[in-house]
Order: C-alpha cells, then structure tokens, then sequence
C-alpha cells in the first residue's frame, strides 16, 4: 500500500514538472518575449530560463513566483494538469495534490485545485527543520497572502527587517508586494495553510 501511495505521489510530481518547461515556453511566446527580456522583466538570468525550458532544471518556489508575475500568469498555470472550467471543487483530507516532491526540505500540495477564472491559490506547506523559500532574492508578487501556521515554528523575514514568529495557530497576513523570505528554525517539521491571491 505504501509503495502505490509513494508511486502515484511520484507520478503526479512527475506530470506536475513535465508540463512546466511547455508551459513556460508558450507564455513566453505568447507575451512575444525572448529570453532576455524574460529574464529582465523577471529579474532570473537568461541561462536559468533556457534550462526550465529545456526540462534541464527544476526552479524553486521562488524562480516560479517571479516568473509567472513577469508572464501575467499564476503559479499554477505552469504546474496544474486539470481542467481548469470547474466552477466547484472538493478535495477530500489527504488527497491534496503535490506540486513537489513529498519529504523534502519543503514539500507543497495543493489544498484546492484552481477553479476558472481564480483569484486565489491554497497550498498545504510542509518545512523540514531549517527549510526555507530559497536562497534566491525575496518572494514578492501582486496580491496578497494569508499563512496559518498549523505545526511546528516559522519565521517570516520582511525586507527593512521586521521578523515575525509563527506557532501553531498563528496568522500572518500580508500584501504579496513585501518582499519576504521564510523559514524553520525549530527541530521539528513545520507545516502552514497558505492562501495567495494574485493580481491579474
């Protein structure tokens, strides 16, 4: 039973990044942007990504942000499989979708697939001790961003230096355009419910 679980895991990751470099290329194209002004206009290096788009690196979290604000697109446009015409969706308790690989330093799974036309995205975070959103510059986007810590420690950095500390049952609300980092300092795994809003 195990192994089927971590199989099917497995297969959904694996789909999830199969799309991204196609997916990238197409909006790309469509905006009618080359790489370099991609890479200006998203503010990650040209060679970072022509290797997305060949299937040759697997960006972070924070590579997509950037890449998919430059592009007027959400995050999950490069990742998600599904039909995205629902105007309903239940997802059942442990059947969140993996976006990335489960038992990592961060492990994200969809809460709720995109419906048409969303306004927002929710993601169930897990944070291994000393996991972080990456060591590239800030996360920063149009919208705005709700985090409920459910387990475990957190800490949001804030560009100016404002630190603010989450323990389970904490919330943190904040505009997406303040640039910030985050990450587990404690000896055990962290997880967060974490709802985005993107601007269109």
């Amino acid at each position: 039973m195990a192994g089927d679980v971590t199989s099917g895991v497995e297969r959904l990751v694996t789909e999830a990044l199969r799309l991204l470099p196609k997916r990238l290329r197409q909006a790309r194209e469509q905006e009618g942007l080359s790489l370099r002004q991609l890479a200006r206009r998203a503010g990650v290096a040209a060679s970072t990504i022509q290797k997305i788009e060949k299937g040759a690196l697997v960006p972070s979290v924070a590579v997509v942000l950037r890449l998919a604000e430059a592009l007027g697109r959400r995050p999950s446009y490069f990742i998600s499989p599904v039909d995205e015409e629902r105007e309903l969706e239940l997802v059942r308790a442990g059947e969140g979708r993996p976006i990335s690989k489960p038992g990592g330093a961060v492990a994200f799974y969809y809460v709720a697939e995109p419906l048409k036309e969303p306004i927002m995205e929710a993601y169930l975070v897990e944070v291994a001790p000393g996991g972080h959103s990456g060591e590239e510059s800030p996360l920063a986007y149009r919208g705005e961003e709700i985090v409920l810590c459910l387990r475990g420690h957190l800490l949001f950095e804030f560009e100016g230096g404002e630190v603010v500390e989450l323990r389970p049952g904490d919330v943190l609300h904040f505009k997406g355009h303040l640039p910030h980092r985050w990450y587990n300092p404690g000896p055990e795994r962290a997880e967060m419910l974490m709802v985005c809003s993107f601007a269109r």
